[in-house]
Protein backbone atom coordinates (compact mmCIF):
# COMPACT_ATOMS: atom_id res chain seq x y z
CA UNK A 1 0.00 0.00 0.00
CA UNK A 2 1.58 3.47 -1.05
CA UNK A 3 1.65 6.09 1.67
CA UNK A 4 -0.87 8.33 -0.44
CA UNK A 5 -3.28 5.41 -0.41
CA UNK A 6 -2.29 4.90 3.66
CA UNK A 7 -3.15 7.85 4.48
CA UNK A 8 -6.41 7.98 2.49
CA UNK A 9 -7.46 4.64 4.15
CA UNK A 10 -6.23 6.73 7.57
CA UNK A 11 -8.32 9.50 7.34
CA UNK A 12 -11.59 6.75 7.86
CA UNK A 13 -10.42 6.28 11.17
CA UNK A 14 -8.47 2.35 10.22
CA UNK A 15 -6.09 1.42 13.02
CA UNK A 16 -4.39 -1.79 13.27
CA UNK A 17 -4.65 -3.47 16.50
CA UNK A 18 -1.34 -5.11 15.92
CA UNK A 19 0.50 -1.90 15.80
CA UNK A 20 -0.42 0.70 18.03
CA UNK A 21 -0.73 4.27 16.74
CA UNK A 22 -0.75 7.67 17.86
CA UNK A 23 -3.78 9.71 16.28
CA UNK A 24 -2.68 13.74 15.14
CA UNK A 25 -4.97 15.76 13.62
CA UNK A 26 -4.66 17.31 9.97
CA UNK A 27 -6.29 20.90 9.76
CA UNK A 28 -9.46 19.74 8.87
CA UNK A 29 -9.29 18.25 12.17
CA UNK A 30 -9.58 14.07 10.93
CA UNK A 31 -8.07 11.99 13.42
CA UNK A 32 -5.05 10.33 10.95
CA UNK A 33 -3.44 6.87 11.91
CA UNK A 34 -0.10 6.42 9.94
CA UNK A 35 -0.67 3.00 9.97
CA UNK A 36 -0.12 0.71 6.68
CA UNK A 37 -2.82 -1.94 6.97
CA UNK A 38 -3.00 -4.68 4.16
CA UNK A 39 -6.49 -7.20 3.89
CA UNK A 40 -7.36 -9.34 1.32
CA UNK A 41 -10.92 -10.14 0.37
CA UNK A 42 -12.46 -13.66 1.46
CA UNK A 43 -15.15 -15.87 -0.11
CA UNK A 44 -18.44 -15.37 1.07
CA UNK A 45 -20.44 -17.61 -1.15
CA UNK A 46 -20.76 -16.20 -4.39
CA UNK A 47 -19.32 -12.67 -3.67
CA UNK A 48 -16.45 -11.19 -1.68
CA UNK A 49 -16.29 -10.11 1.85
CA UNK A 50 -14.17 -7.88 4.24
CA UNK A 51 -13.51 -8.29 7.17
CA UNK A 52 -13.50 -5.66 9.38
CA UNK A 53 -11.67 -5.74 12.73
CA UNK A 54 -13.28 -5.13 16.03
CA UNK A 55 -10.97 -2.15 17.54
CA UNK A 56 -11.72 -0.56 13.36
CA UNK A 57 -15.53 -1.25 14.38
CA UNK A 58 -14.85 0.25 18.02
CA UNK A 59 -12.88 3.49 16.64
CA UNK A 60 -16.07 4.16 14.33
CA UNK A 61 -18.84 3.35 16.20
CA UNK A 62 -20.23 0.65 13.84
CA UNK A 63 -21.98 -2.70 14.69
CA UNK A 64 -23.42 -5.42 12.58
CA UNK A 65 -26.70 -3.35 12.19
CA UNK A 66 -25.31 -0.10 10.99
CA UNK A 67 -26.11 0.18 7.19
CA UNK A 68 -22.92 1.54 5.30
CA UNK A 69 -22.85 3.55 2.22
CA UNK A 70 -20.21 2.01 -0.23
CA UNK A 71 -18.76 4.56 -3.04
CA UNK A 72 -15.52 4.52 -5.19
CA UNK A 73 -13.98 7.26 -7.56
CA UNK A 74 -12.96 4.78 -10.01
CA UNK A 75 -9.62 3.43 -8.21
CA UNK A 76 -10.90 3.21 -4.41
CA UNK A 77 -13.69 1.70 -2.35
CA UNK A 78 -15.05 3.99 0.15
CA UNK A 79 -17.08 2.82 2.91
CA UNK A 80 -18.46 5.31 5.33
CA UNK A 81 -22.09 5.05 7.54
CA UNK A 82 -25.31 5.45 5.95
CA UNK A 83 -26.30 9.41 6.55
CA UNK A 84 -29.83 9.56 8.04
CA UNK A 85 -31.72 11.89 6.16
CA UNK A 86 -34.81 12.96 8.66
CA UNK A 87 -37.86 14.66 7.38
CA UNK A 88 -36.91 18.04 9.58
CA UNK A 89 -33.99 18.34 7.80
CA UNK A 90 -35.22 17.54 4.59
CA UNK A 91 -37.96 19.97 4.59
CA UNK A 92 -35.44 22.75 6.21
CA UNK A 93 -33.77 22.26 2.99
CA UNK A 94 -36.94 22.69 1.38
CA UNK A 95 -37.39 25.73 2.86
CA UNK A 96 -34.08 26.91 2.00
CA UNK A 97 -34.04 26.43 -1.58
CA UNK A 98 -37.64 27.72 -1.91
CA UNK A 99 -36.70 31.12 -0.14
CA UNK A 100 -33.54 31.25 -2.56
CA UNK A 101 -35.26 30.25 -5.86
CA UNK A 102 -38.97 31.14 -5.40
CA UNK A 103 -38.96 33.28 -8.22
CA UNK A 104 -37.22 30.89 -10.59
CA UNK A 105 -38.75 28.16 -9.58
CA UNK A 106 -42.94 30.00 -10.09
CA UNK A 107 -41.16 30.65 -13.68
CA UNK A 108 -40.39 27.19 -14.64
CA UNK A 109 -44.23 26.13 -12.73
CA UNK A 110 -45.94 28.51 -15.83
Amino acid sequence: MSPDSCRRVSRLGFISSAQPATPHLTSDTHRVYDVDMTKKLVQHGNSAALIIDKPILELLNLSMETPLEITTDGRNILISPARSHTEDEFLASLDRINSRFSTTLERLAK
